[in-house]
C-alpha cells in the first residue's frame, strides 16, 4: 500500500531491502551485547527493521544507483561480515559478545567501504555475482582444505576459510575483467592507430588480433578467420 505510487528502479528497491535486513541485523547484535532479555531482543530488531527501511528509504530518495552498484553494496556487507569473523576466530577473542561486536563493525565498513567504491567501479550487477559466488566456492575450497588436512585447531581452519574467500574474490575479479566490456575487439583492446577521446588526438600502436566466425546451420563445419587490426577509435 505504502509503495503502490512510488516509482523505483531495481537498484534503490534493493538497498532498501538491504537497508531493513541490515537494521535488523544490526539492532539484534546489539541488543544481545547489551544483555537485554528475550523481550527486549525482539522487540529491537522490529524497531531496527522499521529504522533501517525508514534510513535507506531516505538516503536512497532522488539518487541514480544502479543494480551493479546496489549488489556490491550488498555484498560488501557480507563479506566484510564474514572477513571479521574469522579475523575474530583467528585472533583467538574468547568472549562471544566481541566475536559478534567484531563482526557487526566488519559488516559496517564493508558496507559503507562499498558503498564509496562502488559508483567508480560502474560493475554490472552479473559481474558482481560472478565474483561473490567465486568467493563462496573460494570459502568452501578453504573449508575443504581443512577437512583434507585433518586441522584441529579452531584459528587454523577459520584462517584457511579465510583466506580461500579472499583468493576466491581475487580470482573472481581477474577471471571477469572484461567481462563488462563493450561487444568488440576494439572496445576491449582500447588501441588504435588514432585515439581521439573527448577532443583530444593520441597516437597509439594498435595490435592485430584473430576472430572466429560462428558456425552457420549448413553444411560448413570451418569457421572464417579474420584478421583484425583498429586504425580509428572515437569516443564522445
Amino acid at each position: 500500500n505504502l509503495t503502490r505510487d512510488i516509482k523505483l528502479s531495481d537498484g534503490p528497491a534493493s538497498l532498501i531491502t538491504l537497508g531493513g535486513a541490515w537494521g535488523i541485523w544490526q539492532a539484534t547484535g546489539a541488543a544481545i551485547i547489551a544483555d537485554m532479555d528475550g523481550k527486549a531482543v525482539v522487540g529491537a530488531s522490529m524497531a531496527g527493521g522499521v529504522i533501517g527501511l525508514a534510513l535507506s528509504s531516505s538516503i536512497v530518495k532522488g539518487r541514480n544507483i544502479s543494480p551493479g552498484d546496489a549488489t556490491l553494496i550488498n555484498f560488501g556487507g557480507i563479506w566484510g561480515t564474514w572477513f571479521a569473523l574469522c579475523g575474530a576466530m583467528v585472533a583467538d577473542v574468547e568472549d562471544g559478545d566481541g566475536i559478534l561486536a567484531s563482526a557487526m563493525i566488519g559488516g559496517d565498513v564493508g558496507l559503507l567501504t562499498m558503498a564509496a567504491l562502488a559508483p567508480k567501479l560502474k560493475m554490472s550487477r552479473a559481474r558482481a555475482r560472478l565474483i561473490n559466488i567465486s568467493g563462496i566456492v573460494g570459502a568452501l575450497y578453504g573449508l575443504g582444505t581443512n577437512i583434507l588436512l585433518e586441522a584441529d585447531s579452531e584459528r587454523t581452519v577459520w584462517g584457511i576459510m579465510g583466506i580461500g574467500g579472499i583468493l576466491g574474490l581475487a580470482a573472481g575479479t581477474y577471471l571477469t575483467r572484461h567481462y563488462d566490456a563493450e561487444a568488440g575487439y576494439f572496445a576491449e583492446s582500447g588501441l588504435s592507430l588514432l585515439n581521439l577521446e573527448s577532443g583530444e588526438r593520441k597516437w597509439g600502436l594498435p595490435l592485430p588480433a584473430i576472430t572466429v566466425s560462428h558456425l552457420n546451420s549448413g553444411k560448413a563445419r570451418i569457421p572464417d578467420l579474420k584478421l583484425q587490426v583498429p586504425l580509428v577509435r572515437i569516443t564522445f
